[in-house]
């Protein structure tokens, strides 16, 4: 009896054309779908951003009420800001908003960072509390600290329970614009302190663990591991505390309106007083313009001190 036997292994099959090897297969791409993507987007932002922008500086140029037709008067705006008093103290007032920005927030949020970063239990809790009066509204908190600081029935009734007398804090034209600085300051540090904790998690341990070994004191780990290490971020925070305290406007606005007088004054809140009070909106695009421009120049210093960092 005879069996025919048959092979049990598969035939293979010829490749494709598409599969040969070091061939790629053919995709079809349609001309401009990235533009596409983006057109929203960009709809968007010249909508929103880049046509008020414009405008904005076309105005700067004239003398307009809002109501009658704009006058071209060239140059005249810029010219008035170089003699208006009011204006200089804003931008007075907005250096020292800079100043105290640049000092308190950074130093007081990488050095509650570098606590937190030793905590075992518990610092997720604290960095939610720390963090949380940033993401309330401005406008309440600024009425929650306009009645702490309330002669009459805020903080200074506690102090006098002490036997201490408490200041003016928002009536002494000394001590005002302080005051709502430091409310500001209060919300803006839990940012920074987040931000720094994040970054921390990119140190390198095993640098600071080596250089402990080697007998390396805390501060000098600190200056020189942890520093160069979070210089990107410190960076950012230096652009975002420029440009933030150039704008800043709630605070102000809601607190003290830049009084009492012109003491607590800032660019913002002028520009505010002067399109919707004296309804002067050429001369309040020319402080646009101003602000404007501070922004743009923190940009391109951030942009420069990182090429450098990246070179």
């Amino acid at each position: 009896m005879s069996v025919s036997l048959k092979s049990s292994a598969r035939v293979r099959r010829p490749l494709t054309p598409a599969t040969q090897p070091g061939e790629r297969r053919r995709t079809w791409r349609l001309p401009g779908i990235g533009w596409l993507f983006v057109a929203p987007s960009l709809g968007l932002n010249l909508v929103i951003v880049l046509i008020p922008a414009a405008a904005t500086i076309v105005l700067s140029f004239t003398q307009w009420n809002g109501l009658s037709s704009p006058r071209f008067t060239g140059l005249g705006n810029y010219r008035m800001l170089l003699t208006d008093s009011e204006f200089h103290t804003a931008v007075g007032n907005n250096l020292k908003w800079l100043l105290a920005y640049l000092v308190v927030p950074i130093v007081l949020g990488f050095t509650t960072a570098l606590f937190m970063s030793s905590l075992r239990r518990g610092g997720a809790v604290l960095r939610t509390l720390l963090f949380l009066p940033y993401v309330l509204p401005t406008v309440v908190t600024a009425q929650l600290w306009s009645l702490l600081l309330n002669p009459v029935n805020g903080v200074n009734t506690l102090l006098a329970d002490i036997g201490i007398h408490g200041p003016l804090w928002l009536a002494s034209p000394s001590l005002t614009l302080w005051s709502v600085i430091g409310v500001d300051i209060w919300r803006f540090w839990g940012l920074v302190l987040v931000i720094l904790i994040g970054s921390m998690g990119k140190v390198d341990t095993q640098l600071i663990e080596a250089a402990m070994l080697d007998g390396a004191g805390r501060f000098a780990v600190i200056r020189k591991i942890i520093i160069p290490q979070l210089r990107s971020t410190l960076t950012l925070i230096v652009m975002l505390c420029l440009i933030w305290s150039f704008t800043a406007f709630d605070y102000v606005f809601v607190m003290t309106q830049g009084g009492p007088g012109f003491a607590s004054q800032i660019l913002a809140t002028y520009m505010y007083s002067i399109a919707f009070d004296y309804n002067e909106l050429g001369y309040a695009a020319t402080l646009a313009v101003c602000l404007m421009i501070v922004a743009l120049l923190a940009t391109v210093v951030y942009r420069i001190l990182r090429r450098g960092e990246s070179q």
